[in-house]
């Protein structure tokens, strides 16, 4: 039996209700009805703009991207006194060795080797030699300010002499030669020149043998002859003094200065009458 008959026969059908069932719209069965549709979601209502005391306070709490290179610059700032002041308070150690202990710094260091101490002193030797030829005196008191011992000194300028890098004679005979030719220096301020510079007085003489009377004779008189011009106009007595001096000055004898300036004086015309005062 249909379901429309057991309704029928529950409610008492009769005419009337057959006529009222007829006018209704029949039911449509469970799987035929559409699914709900699902309700959209809401959208968030936008944010209210701030007013008032809101809208003036707002910008500064939210950072806008033109404030942000202001940020950086100010916390570079900031970074760079940080390290300044970590570098003032820095100074009792070395600030390139930051992971250092500063306690540390302060405990002596271990002497170096003597094999070190004898390179360190080659090294030294080598430098000043290449600049230009110096005495064995010359060298060891270079080795001496720059402390090294002085029997490492001492065993390394030997070596130095058995290689013939240093030599106080050739010194000597290149330095006679050289100052004579070019300074017009005599054998008295050579003689003192080589004595400073640590030459002794065997090489010394030695070297100053090369030099005779006659050298110093011409040299004298091409000095003089190389100042006349300079004193020209002066009283004979004046400008014989002061050639005289000059010549005196770079270590020349009384005889040797006083021919040189009567002789360069009489090529001139002019005759003098100053006796030698033998100053020697």
């Amino acid at each position: 039996m249909s379901a429309g008959w057991g309704r029928a026969r529950d409610e008492g059908a009769g005419p009337d209700w057959f006529a009222a069932a007829a006018d209704e719209p029949a039911a449509a069965p469970a799987w035929a009805e559409p699914e709900p549709e699902s309700a959209p979601e809401p959208t968030p209502d936008p944010a209210p703009a701030p007013s008032g005391w809101a809208a003036l306070v707002e910008p500064e709490r939210r950072p806008t991207a033109k404030a942000a290179p202001k940020q950086n610059a100010a916390a570079k700032k900031s970074a760079t006194a940080k390290k300044n002041a970590a570098k003032k308070q820095s100074n009792s150690w070395s600030s390139r060795r930051k992971d250092r202990d500063p306690a540390e710094a302060d405990k002596p260091k271990p002497p170096p080797s003597r094999e070190k101490l004898e390179q360190r002193a080659k090294n030294i030797l080598l430098y000043h030699l290449g600049r230009q030829m110096q005495t064995r005196s010359q060298l060891a008191d270079r080795l001496r300010k720059k402390e090294i011992p002085d029997d490492i000194a001492e065993a390394v300028l030997d070596r130095f002499e058995e290689l013939h890098l240093l030599d106080d004679a050739g010194y000597a005979e290149t330095f006679v030669r050289s100052r004579h030719s070019e300074r017009g220096l005599a054998k008295r301020a050579l003689s003192y020149e080589l004595r400073r510079r640590g030459i002794d007085d065997d090489t010394a003489a030695e070297a100053l043998s090369t030099l005779d009377e006659d050298q110093e004779a011409e040299t004298a008189r091409r000095l003089v002859d190389s100042r006349l011009r300079a004193t020209r106009g002066l009283d004979p007595q004046v400008r014989t003094r002061r050639l005289v001096a000059m010549l005196a000055r770079k270590g020349y004898s009384s005889s040797i200065a006083f021919r040189a300036v009567k002789e360069a004086l009489a090529a001139e015309g002019q005759e003098i009458d100053i006796e030698d005062p033998g100053f020697d």
